[in-house]
């Protein structure tokens, strides 16, 4: 039981590092957009 639970545990924190990366990566898109604007 408690193996299970801490596999569960480790896929959330999978999940959650790639929502951090995907995040990051739209703010870096966005970012980028708004230098080809002001250059």
């Amino acid at each position: 039981m408690e193996r299970r639970k801490n596999g569960i545990r480790e896929m959330t924190y999978t999940l959650t590092s790639f929502n951090g990366y995907a995040f990051l990566a739209s703010i870096f898109a966005m970012i980028s957009d708004r230098m080809e604007i002001f250059f």
